[in-house]
């Protein structure tokens, strides 16, 4: 996916950290990124609620993004989700993205900020809306701590 987004494996780098390898949050994360596991996936879909995804979609705006999404397809349809994938002006997926009624995944990008308390994807009111109270405590003491 990273490939057909970037178009050079020098643009980008497969790590599971959620900051900089020179942060030092980052050895809490896994030592490396997971090998692809088809029939995993199949099980644990089997398990999961929903075999279908509606996207919010991505954005012709955002090519990387778009690109790297529709590589996906393939992968995530061989472990039996359906695929809905709706291509459409950034302002669009903007505004369905802060519909949860609407979709189920969207494709997007974000900048390097070394700081992880104030990246948009952690923050409650992110779409996705990832608000559990042992998180925001975490984000809080980060917030507080000086080195």
């Amino acid at each position: 996916m990273m490939l057909a987004g970037l178009g050079h494996k020098d643009f980008y780098r497969l790590d599971p950290a959620s900051s900089s390898r020179s942060s030092p949050i980052t050895h809490a994360s896994p030592p490396r990124v997971q090998p692809a596991r088809p029939r995993q996936g199949k099980r644990i879909l089997k398990d999961a609620a929903t075999r279908a995804s509606r996207c919010a979609g991505s954005s012709h705006e955002l090519r990387a993004s778009l690109q790297a999404c529709a590589r996906g397809q393939e992968p995530a349809r061989g472990v039996g989700f359906k695929i809905d994938l709706q291509v459409a002006d950034w302002a669009t997926v903007v505004q369905r993205r802060a519909k949860p009624e609407l979709w189920d995944a969207f494709s997007t990008a974000f900048v390097f900020l070394p700081e992880p308390t104030v990246a948009a994807q952690v923050l409650c009111d992110w779409p996705g809306w990832w608000c559990h109270p042992d998180k925001e405590a975490l984000l809080q003491a980060m917030g507080r701590e000086f080195d």
